[in-house]
């Protein structure tokens, strides 16, 4: 487990930064997208992520009730894709 402190220009820039502190990687937080998966309230939402690391681009996605949970998920799967190389 890890603690660290981070700043960024919303939540999930600073989730993007915390996992770069701790992987020793640098990477472009490239692209964002999201959407409801159906159109009522209760709907869970779905992320998508791009990140670019020495050229190559990494996607990712995520799928949670909670958009913020959602977007985390995304990067996780694009960071996860990038380290698996």
């Amino acid at each position: 487990m890890y603690t660290v402190e981070v700043m960024g220009n919303g939540r999930l820039d600073c989730v993007s930064n915390a996992i770069k502190q701790v992987t020793g990687k640098q990477y472009l937080l490239e692209s964002y997208v999201e959407h409801a998966l159906e159109e009522k309230s209760t709907s869970k939402a779905a992320s998508y992520v791009s990140i670019v690391e020495n050229g190559n681009t990494h996607w990712g996605v995520g799928i949670h009730r909670d958009i913020m949970t959602s977007s985390i998920r995304a990067l996780v799967s694009a960071v996860n894709r990038m380290l698996a190389k």
